[in-house]
């Protein structure tokens, strides 16, 4: 159930990046749903993925994090 989308087609990795963005937190989360076995390839409806958006708000952390 890691994976599952809402109706955004957001799983909790791709709200976790998103997040990241106002709150270096949530790199934590973005760790622990990658330990646990999230999926950094689904895209959500707009077909963005987690690399996309960590990309997009130019967080190199979190581009790291997600690209490995």
């Amino acid at each position: 159930m890691i994976d599952e989308r809402d109706v955004h087609g957001n799983t909790a990795l791709l709200l976790a990046t998103k997040k990241a963005a106002v709150d270096e937190d949530y790199l934590k989360c973005v760790d622990f749903l990658f330990k646990k076995g999230a999926n950094g390839k689904i895209r959500d409806k707009n077909g963005w993925s987690a690399l996309d958006e960590a990309v997009s708000q130019q967080n190199t952390r979190l581009v790291a994090k997600v690209f490995d």
